[in-house]
């Protein structure tokens, strides 16, 4: 594994419409919809998530209604790691402009040496939206 790397996107959201954000970040169905090739809740806090034919293990630890959610990823046997990859959503108000923000700050190993995996999160950001918007 490669040296792990902050990552860090935000895109402008409708206050309207937090709750089905919430929804689509917080659940198997929400996230298979959206984020992966496939997701299936296998514990309480723990998903199984499948994208590009791999499986990764991610638990629930630290979470808000309509607010943020925090994922560790654990290890094949669903284990946590001594520096485990972390993705974390949260929907936040910026108290000066008043405009809301969906921001994924993710913490991984990720190669991105063309710019891919910015724009693979810009097109996920659009993807969501439009579930979330119509």
């Amino acid at each position: 594994m490669g040296e792990k790397k902050k990552f860090l996107v935000e895109f402008e959201i409708q206050e309207d419409f937090l709750s089905k954000y919430y929804y689509y970040l917080s659940t198997a169905e929400g996230l298979s919809k959206w984020m992966a090739d496939d997701v299936e809740q296998v514990e309480e806090k723990i998903f199984k998530l499948v994208w590009n034919q791999q499986v990764h293990y991610a638990k629930i630890v630290k979470q808000k209604a309509n607010k943020y959610i925090k994922f560790e990823f654990l290890n094949e046997n669903m284990e946590s790691e001594s520096n485990p990859s972390i993705l974390d959503f949260s929907l936040k108000k910026n108290e000066m402009t008043e405009v809301w923000y969906f921001i994924v700050d993710e913490y991984s190993d990720f190669q991105d040496e063309q710019g891919e995996f910015e724009e693979d999160w810009l097109e996920l950001g659009k993807q969501l939206e439009y579930l979330v918007t119509g």
